[in-house]
C-alpha cells in the first residue's frame, strides 16, 4: 500500500485500509495523478445531447482520461473557479469598518494637482495623431 494514499485518507476521514488504491501512478477511478481520495460513493447523473456526449467524449480522450474522471475534474475546476470569483468580489466589514468605507465614498475626492494636470493635457495618443 502507498504511504501517500494512506495518509491522504487519513486526513479525510477513512481508515479503511480497502477504500485506498493500492497503486502510486495514474488511478481511474480518481481522475487524478498522485492524489488519492477515498473511494467515491455519491453519483450524479446527467442528461445531454448527442452531440455534448460526443464533444465530451472526444475531450476525455485527448486528456486520456475517462468520460467520468474528466465531467468531475472540470466540473471540480469550474465550481472551484466560481467559489474563488465570489470570495474576490464580495468582502464583509464590521459596523465600524463600514461606517469608515462609507465616509470614504461619501467624502468629496481629494484634489491632486499633478492628476489634474495629467488628465488635462493630450494623451500619447492624440499627440502621435496630431
Amino acid at each position: 500500500m502507498c504511504f501517500a494514499a494512506f495518509t491522504t485518507c487519513r486526513l479525510l476521514g477513512t481508515f479503511r485500509v480497502d477504500n485506498v488504491p493500492t497503486k502510486c501512478d495514474n488511478d481511474i477511478r480518481t481522475g487524478t495523478e498522485g492524489i488519492f481520495m477515498a473511494m467515491k460513493q455519491e453519483k450524479f447523473n446527467l442528461r445531454w445531447t448527442a452531440q455534448q456526449e460526443q464533444t465530451i467524449r472526444q475531450a476525455a480522450e485527448v486528456k486520456q482520461k475517462s468520460v467520468s474522471a474528466f465531467i468531475l475534474d472540470q466540473a471540480y475546476e469550474a465550481a472551484q473557479r466560481v467559489l474563488h470569483d465570489q470570495d474576490r468580489y464580495h468582502f464583509s466589514l464590521s459596523e465600524q469598518e463600514w461606517k469608515a468605507f462609507c465616509a470614504a465614498l461619501d467624502a468629496p475626492p481629494k484634489r491632486i494637482p499633478a492628476l489634474h494636470k495629467l488628465m488635462n493635457q493630450p494623451s500619447v495618443f492624440e499627440k502621435e495623431a496630431g
